[in-house]
């Protein structure tokens, strides 16, 4: 399946901020179509001081550059606060899920990963990503096992964060250098 996303942030970048800075409580916003389908979202992610992540989304027509009333009504229903929010960076990549309804746990292998905005633009087409999504980590699972026997251990990384600090080099990155230099060694 394809996705695209495209991303949201204020002028001064806050939501990519408080995630660089290790804000506890933080906020994404995206607009994520699902291209097989067509079927497109407006979605917040929030996620709180005890690691919990929600997902909040309405469906919509298509990507919008400028937000509706309606976006802008929801997104200050889900966060309480008011934003001036613009298009940040767009995304887009191709996912395989693969689900154990037994173990009740979720794989997302992520490829072809590409990044722009403007006339700036950064591709992964040599990157993999796969998220194992369980209720509770669970180290005996055969796809952990399988895949520590492969020398692939958990790694945590934001793709939103990974992508801004391609398109805007002025950001600081200090906390996810160490991530990028470990991508860059990976698809070099």
């Amino acid at each position: 399946m394809t996705y695209v996303s495209l991303y949201f942030d204020t002028e001064d970048k806050k939501f990519y901020n408080d995630h660089h800075n290790g804000k506890i409580n933080r906020t994404k916003v995206r607009m994520r179509k699902y291209v097989e389908s067509d079927s497109c979202f407006l979605e917040i992610k929030q996620k709180d001081g005890k690691g919990k992540t929600t997902k909040s989304r309405i469906q919509i027509k298509d990507f919008e550059t400028n937000l509706s009333k309606n976006s802008i009504d929801f997104i200050f229903k889900t966060t309480s606060e008011k934003l001036e929010l613009k298009p940040i960076i767009w995304n887009k990549f191709n996912r395989i899920t693969l689900v154990n309804t037994i173990a009740k746990e979720r794989i997302t292998i992520d490829l072809n990963l590409c990044y722009k905005m403007n006339t700036y633009k950064k591709d992964y087409s040599n990157l993999v990503i796969i998220e194992v999504k369980q209720e509770r980590f669970n180290r005996t699972s055969p796809i952990v096992k399988t895949l520590k026997n492969n020398f692939i251990n958990p790694y945590s990384i934001s793709k939103y964060c990974i992508g801004m600090t391609h398109i805007y080099p002025q950001l600081k990155y200090n906390r996810f250098k160490r991530k990028l230099i470990k991508i860059n060694n990976l698809t070099a």
